[in-house]
């Protein structure tokens, strides 16, 4: 009797141990595997201003929601992230802003991390002026005021502000008003 009693609690040791065991063993392959994987995402990025000047489309921002990674895009509107991290279970939100721009949060499975293609890139708004350094997140009359502030100047004025010179033209204009207002409110 005594002798099943203590085979008994030997055997209840061990089925604890190892199921206390087998567990992290788990995760740690897990993890280990899960490091080594390479998750690439990129796109095109392309206001909705139409333009002559090279560098519309470059500048943008795109960053990776709750990490510190972030690219910038080029003349193109081309970016990419060659390692993003593995953590993510579904989905994977990018955040893409420029300053005049309404910034904007692309949701993207993690099976298809694509924004964007050359023939189609997503599309960015311009009217989102920062007002003392700070953009609210919409396009309404604030962003008017800050153009009319510095309305009917070129480059070389002092005043000349050139976030607010969305089509890049070296003058702010009604051009500039009219672009504000495609998306006002």
């Amino acid at each position: 009797m005594i002798e099943n009693k203590k085979l008994c609690l030997f055997l209840t040791v061990i089925l604890m141990v190892s199921l206390a065991v087998i567990p992290c063993i788990g995760v740690y392959a897990a993890n280990s595997s899960v490091d080594t994987e390479n998750v690439v995402c990129s796109g095109y990025i392309c206001p909705d201003v139409t333009s002559s000047a090279a560098d519309i489309k470059s500048g943008f921002m795109v960053e990776v929601d709750g990490t510190n990674i972030s690219t910038l895009s080029d003349e193109n509107g081309y970016f990419s992230f060659n390692r993003l991290p593995t953590s993510v279970t579904e989905n994977y939100t990018f955040k893409i802003s420029k300053p005049g721009y309404l910034t904007r949060n692309i949701i993207c499975s993690k099976y298809s991390l694509t924004i964007g293609t050359q023939s189609s890139p997503a599309e960015i708004w311009a009217g989102d002026l920062p007002v003392s350094g700070i953009q609210d997140g919409a396009i309404n009359m604030a962003d008017i005021i800050e153009i009319a502030k510095v309305f009917n100047t070129v480059s070389s004025n002092s005043r000349y502000n050139a976030v607010c010179d969305f089509n890049k033209d070296t003058s702010i204009n009604m051009a500039d008003i009219l672009i504000v207002a495609k998306h006002f409110n």
